[in-house]
C-alpha cells in the first residue's frame, strides 16, 4: 500500500504512464493467474469500464463478471448488456428483503465488528469481557454497556 506521499507521485504522474503501470500490473497477474483464472469485476461504471477497457485491449477474451444487487438503473443493465462475455450474477434476495430479514447494513467493517463484539460480550459469548467491555466504552464513553437497556437492539 503507497503511502499518502507515493500517491501524490503516483497521481501525479502523466495519462500514458498511469496506463503503462495499469497494464503491467494486469499483464503480472494474467502471468501469475492464468487468463482462465481471471476476470474483471464490472459494474458499468466508468472506473470498471475503463478498466474493462485496458484489460481486454490485453486480453480481448477475459471474462467480466456484473453483480446486479436490483438497485442498479436500467440504463447502467443497458450498458453492462452492450458488453460481449459479461457473466451476469443476480443476488436472490432483493434490497428490501435484505433490509426486512437482516436489517440495515452497516457503514463499515469497522462497526459491524464491533456490533458483533458487543452482542458477543453481553450475551457472555466467549469473549474476555474487560477487553470489549474497554474497547466499547471507547467508542461509546457515555454509556455504562454493561447496565444500559439501551443496547436491546443488538
Amino acid at each position: 500500500m503507497p503511502t499518502k506521499d507515493e500517491l501524490r507521485v503516483l497521481q501525479a504522474l502523466p495519462l500514458d504512464l498511469k496506463v503503462k503501470k495499469t497494464q503491467l500490473r494486469i499483464r503480472e497477474w494474467v502471468n501469475y493467474y492464468g487468463a482462465e483464472n481471471c476476470a474483471v469485476s464490472f459494474s458499468g461504471g466508468k472506473d470498471s469500464t475503463v478498466l474493462l477497457y485496458i484489460v481486454r485491449e490485453l486480453y480481448p477474451d477475459i471474462e467480466a463478471v456484473f453483480a446486479d444487487t436490483q438497485l442498479e438503473y436500467p440504463e447502467i443493465r443497458r450498458f453492462v448488456e452492450s458488453f460481449p462475455n459479461v457473466i451476469k450474477l443476480k443476488s436472490e434476495m432483493g434490497f428490501m428483503d435484505v433490509l426486512i430479514n437482516y436489517g440495515y447494513p452497516f457503514i463499515s467493517k469497522e462497526v459491524a465488528e464491533r456490533v458483533h463484539n458487543a452482542r458477543r460480550c453481553l450475551a457472555g459469548g466467549g469473549y474476555h469481557y474487560t477487553e470489549h467491555y474497554y474497547q466499547l466504552t471507547r467508542t461509546f464513553p457515555s454509556k455504562d454497556i454493561a447496565n444500559s437497556r439501551d443496547w436491546g437492539f443488538l
